[in-house]
């Protein structure tokens, strides 16, 4: 590659830099609401199922209010999953953008210094 070229490269990554900044941002409030609602969903169904009485006049069991509350935010725990995930791929492309950047920069000085 020549400077222009290298230079050319280094802007392009630059733009994407920015892209997936915003992108992480908006990753990242996703991902806070998606828990948000996974957590509250989860618990209201909990106390739910533990405020109802069964047939012996008891409380409903600890595993059994899980088990509904877990059924009953089925769809938030998928959603806040499918969250984390794009959070951690936004991060990931973040990172080998970075260091695309690092080695146009370390590639530039080595042209530069070969008197390229």
């Amino acid at each position: 590659m020549n400077p222009a070229q290298i230079a050319e490269e280094m802007e392009r990554t630059l733009a994407r830099l920015d892209e997936l900044v915003e992108d992480t941002r908006t990753a990242g409030i996703s991902l806070a609401e998606a828990e948000r609602k996974f957590k509250s969903t989860y618990a209201r169904a909990r106390m739910e199922a533990r405020s109802r009485v069964g047939t012996s006049g008891r409380p409903m069991p600890e595993k059994d209010a899980d088990d509904l509350a877990t059924i009953a935010s089925e769809q938030e725990r998928f959603d806040f999953t499918i969250a984390s995930q794009t959070m951690t791929y936004t991060r990931e492309a973040l990172r080998a953008a970075e260091t695309r950047l690092d080695v146009l920069r370390s590639l530039g000085a080595s042209v530069r210094g070969a008197g390229g």
